[in-house]
């Protein structure tokens, strides 16, 4: 699977405005290209960012779509007064235990690993953060997107609510900070969002 995320920053008080356009035309636009996986969308109200991620079947597919849903960003970012920029990822780990729903809280922790260890960042993650993940109280699903080429990663987990995702906020700073120690990996950013809408499928 593969992601493209494209993050907007602009007016806080067009957030409504533009996440109806998201999920009335921009959605079903974006769901009928070849190889979608489906669209996410999240918000920070209080800073007026907006995160439109879509998943797609593979690399080819996800470069197809870019002249098609270029018009789409454009209006987007016009509507929220902002600006918007764009990251493209694989994704290798995909894990769900529910999907998560409106309002559910969704955490970015971005990453720098040296791209030489990003085959080992990926085993990390699977055999040590997902099996502590899932026994976290209100987790939805955690991912994790690489880049390869920058060794740019991100680990996105959905928890059921806001609360959950609070609660959490200590367990996996912890589990970060760890990670980092013992694989020389570099924490860029923490982000926190609130989800509005998905559709993404996992399978």
């Amino acid at each position: 699977m593969h992601a493209r995320i494209n993050m907007l920053a602009g007016d806080p008080a067009m957030l409504d405005e533009a996440t109806r356009h998201l999920e009335e035309t921009v959605r079903p636009h974006v769901e009928g290209q070849r190889g979608n996986r489906g669209i996410a969308c999240l918000i920070n109200a209080d800073l007026g960012t907006c995160v439109i991620a879509s998943y797609w079947d593979s690399a080819d597919a996800m470069t197809v779509s870019e002249q098609a849903v270029e018009v789409s960003r454009k209006e987007i970012t016009e509507l929220m007064r902002g600006s918007v920029t764009v990251e493209q990822y694989d994704v290798p780990v995909f894990l769900r235990r529910s999907r998560p729903g409106g309002g559910a809280g969704v955490r970015f922790a971005r990453i720098e690993c040296p791209p030489g260890q990003i085959d080992a960042f990926i085993e990390t993650f699977r055999s040590t953060a997902v099996p502590v993940l899932t026994d976290m109280r209100g987790l939805a699903s955690a991912q994790l997107l690489t880049d390869r080429t920058s060794g740019r990663c991100i680990v996105i987990t959905a928890w059921e609510d806001a609360a959950a995702l609070a609660a959490s906020r200590a367990d996996t700073a912890r589990q970060r900070a760890d990670a980092a120690a013992a694989m020389h990996l570099q924490v860029r950013a923490v982000e926190e969002y609130t989800l509005v809408f998905t559709s993404v499928r996992d399978s």
